[in-house]
């Protein structure tokens, strides 16, 4: 029986035992910090670069991402507009290509002869050439086109709104030198007023015979009916 509770009592011994050691390592291991494993940072070489040509445009002998050995002119500098680099197989080509560029932009200016260089180099000339005489026109032509469409649009652009050119409107007639009556004064203006809530989203350049037309059929007066014969007179006078 003695031998019995002993075997017990030290089974339950060894357990508690176990267990405070157990829990030691464990405590001993969340405050202990494992040294950090570093590793040296590879440093990438920087790619050489073969200087040929230090002036501007500058020329380097390069690697692409393939592999291969390209005659690179690099052409970034202020005011240049067009393609930044050309790409040759030859030291010879590209020194031509640099020379010539240079020449041109100590002469001319980047930004002239950059935009030269990018419609010239991709034949777009002929291309255009080519499909503008389809139509009988050439070259000239359309830009002469082109150009009157740009300062047609340039003119639009500085067009005063129509609120605008009524408010200017209204203050030439207000003034004394003008010599109206003072109810032709009130009438002038209330439509300007009038003409300036009806028109608020269009320029001057903008109003055509359709604005008027669409306007003066869906016409109302100040109460929301249709006008009378006498208003849409009235409307006409005074806008023309």
């Amino acid at each position: 029986m003695f031998t019995g509770l002993w075997c017990v009592f030290g089974g339950v011994d060894r357990c508690f035992a176990y267990q405070k050691t157990t829990s030691k390592r464990t405590v001993d291991a969340r405050h202990t910090r494992l040294p950090m494993k570093t590793k040296a940072a590879k440093l990438k070489p920087r790619k050489k670069v073969n200087r040929i040509r230090e002036e501007f445009p500058r020329v380097r002998l390069v690697r692409r991402r393939n592999g291969s050995m390209v005659y690179r002119v690099d052409c970034r500098c202020n005011g240049w507009v067009g393609q930044a680099t050309y790409e040759f197989q030859t030291r010879k080509e590209a020194l031509e290509k640099a020379r010539s560029i240079a020449e041109a932009v100590e002469s001319r200016g980047a930004e002239s002869v950059s935009a030269t260089i990018e419609f010239n180099d991709e034949g777009e000339i002929a291309v255009f050439a080519q499909k503008l005489a389809t139509y009988g026109k050439s070259l000239k032509d359309a830009a002469v086109h082109y150009l009157a469409h740009l300062d047609d649009q340039k003119t639009r652009d500085k067009s005063l709104r129509m609120p605008q050119l009524l408010n200017q409107w209204n203050a030439f007639k207000q003034d004394p030198s003008q010599q109206l009556r003072h109810r032709s004064k009130q009438s002038i203006e209330w439509w300007s007023q009038r003409f300036g809530l009806d028109f608020s989203k269009l320029k001057v350049t903008d109003l055509t015979y359709d604005h008027l037309r669409k306007h003066y059929d869906g016409l109302l007066d100040t109460k929301g009916k249709p006008a009378s014969p006498r208003y849409r007179k009235q409307f006409v006078g005074y806008l023309v």
